[in-house]
């Protein structure tokens, strides 16, 4: 490998180390810093060939904050009226600091996703290995549900190995410091297609999570054809599950299915009742007391699911659902 070539591939590294938004170490730094007198001496600008720029030329722009890649764009206008229910947090331009996309198709182009209208969208560059689509707030923000809009069809540009992170806010009076590194989001990671046989996958998806995040990162490792296309993203803001440090017991389980599955956070788990009883109970204890204005309950398991009609044709699928209860009580104390 050439110097030329030695350069570009450090610097492409060194680049892509500092835009995941983690806190780059001194040697990342000092690397950097090194190698850019380097590859910016005149002569390696001349073997990096006619007509292609030198590899510091190409990236010092990235690594200074320049480039259009590098830079976060502003919450853009939005073309669709406010839902009633849960606020979505990207809607908020006063708190939303910016978003910002790489590899993209086009630079500046990632706020596509957040404008409300699924007619555009960002789209990534050809080529790459990994994507990355973010958002960063002002303040912390919790976020109960997370929907995004993918791909040009059910068969092309939508991811089949991603996960979403969060960066946590930090305590102390500047909780949103960009210093502070990222975390997978729970429940909401895919590690293949859905299918082995069948191309197309669903365009529109949702996560249930429960996340304090002062910004929303989405890492995009393979799609179903082409690179990524995020038509739209939303993060509806929830209440405070107050059952995280909860505890719970069961009369009448079935084995593998313990109570805990039934606020561990994720969908896949669940808490099953023993077969032939009359009565099933499912308590959980507090710990300590806490005020409750709404209690979410997800019942049953999937049973039969189609493909939606009417004016959804080709949207999501409809579902049904096996083993809900048909009559029972909440009740607290």
């Amino acid at each position: 490998m050439g110097m030329a070539a030695k350069c570009r591939y450090a610097l492409k590294a060194a680049v892509a180390h500092l835009l995941t938004g983690k806190r780059p170490s001194n040697l990342v730094v000092l690397f950097v810093l090194g190698l850019v007198p380097i590859c910016s001496d005149p002569r390696m600008v001349k073997r990096a060939g006619a007509g292609e720029p030198a590899p510091a030329t190409k990236w010092a722009g990235a690594i200074a904050g320049t480039a259009p890649e590098a830079r976060e764009e502003e919450a853009p206008p939005r073309a669709d009226a406010p839902a009633p229910g849960a606020r979505d947090v990207l809607r908020d331009a006063a708190n939303v600091r910016g978003v910002r996309a790489v590899p993209s198709e086009a630079p500046m182009t990632a706020a596509r996703a957040i404008d409300g209208d699924e007619a555009t969208a960002w789209r990534g560059a050809d080529g790459a290995s990994s994507w990355i689509w973010r958002a960063s707030f002002r303040a912390p923000v919790h976020v109960a549900v997370l929907r995004a809009a993918f791909g040009a069809s059910t068969t092309k540009g939508v991811p089949t190995v991603y996960r979403w992170e969060a960066r946590l806010p930090r305590v102390g009076d500047h909780p949103c410091d960009e210093e502070t590194a990222f975390v997978d989001v729970a429940g909401t990671e895919q590690r293949g297609p859905a299918s082995a046989t069948n191309p197309a996958e669903p365009t529109h998806k949702s996560w249930f999570v429960d996340v304090d995040a002062c910004a929303l990162k989405l890492v995009v490792d393979k799609t179903n054809g082409g690179p990524p296309i995020v038509r739209e993203v939303a993060a509806f803001e929830g209440a405070r599950d107050v059952l995280r440090d909860a505890t719970a017991t069961a009369e009448g389980t079935l084995g593998g299915f313990p109570p805990a599955y039934a606020i561990d956070g994720t969908y896949e788990h669940r808490w099953v009742g023993a077969p032939e009883r009359d009565r099933w109970t499912l308590t959980v204890t507090l710990a300590e007391p806490a005020p409750i204005d709404r209690v979410r309950v997800v019942l049953g398991a999937d049973a039969t699911g189609h493909p939606r009609g009417g004016a959804a044709l080709g949207v999501g699928r409809t579902y049904g659902i096996a083993f809900g209860p048909s009559r029972y009580t909440i009740e607290g104390s």
